[in-house]
């Protein structure tokens, strides 16, 4: 019995994190096989954690320079992954070098070694679209830029590590900044560290430097008084506030002196904070403005349509999100970090969903990714948090009118007052 290929390749996608599985779906027939290849070698991850240096790595360089790996491996290869390789391996250069030479050409790059610095010709800067670098060895920041500046296709970069930058006299100058010009597709861009912005905002400054199109920025870790000055030196710089949409910050941290509230805004549409339970209130008060009753607020962020709040930890006091819905109490926290955002909902005109959620840390290389969403209970994944939508402007008009005549306008209201009649309606989703 024949299976129709659709079906097929759509077992094999679903047993992408099972490599077993996909061997042996590759030795069923050759119709099999390209799809299998695709799932298996399209993330080459040639990572050591200590000397001496397994054999595997130096037998794969030289497999890739066999006739049949242009056929079987190269063809499928989507990312690279070099990390926590220690001195006395082989150069993470040398590696991405060979893997180029043998006709390699991935879209996303991540390194994370302690001996790597970025070089003046990087390699696969034909095709590589996301590039992620965790960088442990204090350099001079040109270097740096002129090596991001190299990839004409880059959409995401992705720059940290423990590293520190000096810049050099002049290269924060409208001159320097204008010769060096931003990748034109960069749309998002993550920092653990200011260097990168810092530049960007030159180059935002310097008459015909590059255009900013930066659209979604993750800034994670931040803490230190400087590296606050960093982005909000980025956020105030009508260039680079003028296009963004999207920002996140993520596990940071403020100094004891809080920072101005964030500036105005006018195109961004999603603004998500994830932090601990103690960082929580810290976050919310010092980030968004307080107003005071008397005085009629403008719009602060014109075009928000998603604000979202995620704890790493226990935010929520209940024992699961289920049992806070029935016991307000449970929510305090929230409510009250809620009704202190805003006097008056002209101060969000366009604000339609808020999310309050758990998430948890997943292990990856080169550090923790989020897992949106997802708290775990006994090892079982369970949805932790809940939404409250205002959702005026949509759906049917005897929708429409029902909600404006019992719900609040507020979204604090809504939290404080109509939880339950948001569960009966389908607007808070636990």
């Amino acid at each position: 019995m024949q299976f129709p290929i659709e079906l097929v390749e759509s077992v094999i996608d679903a047993s992408v994190a099972h490599h077993p599985t996909l061997s042996a779906c590759s030795l069923v027939c050759k119709q099999w096989l390209p799809r299998c290849r695709h799932h298996l070698f399209s993330t080459l991850d040639l990572s050591a954690d200590w000397t001496p240096e397994p054999n595997s790595v130096t037998n794969l360089l030289a497999l890739l320079l066999t006739p049949h790996a242009a056929e079987t491996l190269i063809p499928y290869v989507r990312s690279v992954v070099v990390a926590k390789r220690s001195w006395g391996m082989t150069p993470v250069a040398r590696i991405l070098t060979a893997l180029a030479r043998a006709g390699v050409r991935p879209r996303a790059l991540l390194v994370n070694c302690p001996s790597y610095e970025p070089t003046h010709t990087p390699v696969f800067a034909s095709s590589l679209t996301h590039l992620t670098l965790e960088l442990h060895n204090d350099m001079r920041a040109a270097p740096l830029i002129e090596y991001i500046c190299a990839f004409p296709r880059l959409e995401v970069l992705d720059v940290g590590g423990s590293a520190r930058f000096a810049f050099d006299e002049g290269m924060l100058s409208a001159h320097y900044a204008g010769r060096m010009q931003l990748p034109a597709r960069l749309h998002t861009l993550i920092v653990r560290n200011t260097v990168v912005v810092d530049w960007i905002v030159a180059t935002a400054l310097a008459p015909g430097g590059s255009k900013i199109g930066v659209t979604t920025l993750v800034v994670r870790h931040i803490r230190l008084p400087e590296q606050w000055e960093g982005v909000y030196r980025y956020l105030t710089t009508s260039a680079c506030a003028g296009v963004i949409r999207s920002l996140t910050f993520q596990g940071c941290d403020f100094p004891l002196q809080p920072p101005t509230p964030l500036p105005l805004l006018p195109s961004l549409r999603t603004l998500t904070i994830e932090c601990s339970t103690t960082a929580t209130g810290a976050h919310l008060s010092m980030l968004l403005p307080h107003v005071p009753p008397h005085i009629t607020p403008t719009s602060f962020l014109p075009a928000l349509e998603v604000f979202t709040l995620r704890s790493t930890n226990a935010f929520l006091s209940a024992a699961s999100p289920s049992s806070a819905v029935g016991d307000p109490r449970a929510w305090a926290d929230v409510d009250k970090h809620f009704a202190s955002l805003s006097p008056a909902p002209e101060f969000f005109p366009a604000l339609e969903r808020v999310c309050v959620s758990r998430v948890g840390l997943s292990a990856s290389v080169g550090g923790g990714r989020r897992n949106s969403n997802a708290e775990v209970y006994g090892g079982r994944g369970r949805e932790g948090g809940y939404s409250v939508h205002n959702r005026s402007g949509t759906g049917n008009a005897g929708e429409q009118e029902e909600e404006g005549r019992s719900l609040p306008k507020s979204v604090a209201d809504i939290l404080r007052k109509e939880m339950r009649e948001c569960v009966r309606r389908g607007l808070l989703f636990v």
